[in-house]
This record gives C-alpha cells, sequence and structure tokens, in this order.
C-alpha cells in the first residue's frame, strides 16, 4: 500500500507538516491531534469504472490512507490549523512561547 508524500519542517514560529493527497477532496480527509501525535486519514469510494479493471500496473495511492507524525513538545497542540489546497493538505502548529524564569522573594522568618 502506497502512501501520500509528506514534508514535515519547522520555522522559527511553527511546526508544518505537508501531505500530497491528490484525487482527494477536502471532505474525504480528517486530521485527528492525540497528545502530540497527528494522524490523517483519508478515505473515497471506488469509481464503477475502477471496479471492473484489471490492473496491470496500479501506482497510486489506495482509496484509504493514514498516516502518523509525532510533533515535538514545543508544539501547540490546542491551536493546530489546517488548509487544504490543490491537492496538498497543510497542518501547522505554532511553537509554544518558552517559559520565562520568575524570580521569587524569599520571606524574612
Amino acid at each position: 500500500v502506497l502512501a501520500p508524500a509528506a514534508d514535515v519542517y519547522e520555522t522559527d514560529e511553527e511546526f508544518v507538516v505537508e501531505l500530497e493527497a491528490p484525487g482527494y477532496e477536502e471532505k474525504e480527509l480528517s486530521v485527528e491531534i492525540s497528545d502530540h501525535t497527528l494522524a490523517i486519514k483519508g478515505a473515497h469510494a471506488r469509481t464503477k469504472d475502477e471496479k471492473t479493471k484489471e490492473f496491470a500496473l496500479h501506482e497510486r495511492v489506495e482509496r484509504e490512507f493514514e498516516r502518523r507524525f509525532i510533533l515535538p513538545s514545543e508544539a501547540d497542540m490546542e491551536h493546530v490549523k489546517a488548509a487544504f489546497t490543490r491537492g496538498v493538505l497543510e497542518v501547522h502548529a505554532q511553537k509554544l512561547q518558552a517559559a520565562q524564569p520568575t524570580k521569587v522573594m524569599i520571606a524574612n522568618s
């Protein structure tokens, strides 16, 4: 089973997953997050024409796929955004702001 090609990269502000899903419509894709695991699934039904074909070679992505990506702990998993344009699904997770040290006053006893 072939899985769609993906690129995973980070910028100064965010982590990005780009997944190629040509032939899929937005409604056939789903993005789920559990802990820091990003799961992307796609599914579409066979056409009548495909059911009657006997393939000599079949390299295109199957009707269903699932890809999982583990994002770093610095990814803000509460505010993930996704967009699907021209057969490419982009998922963006902003980086969390690094915790700044806080000065603690010592009380006199």
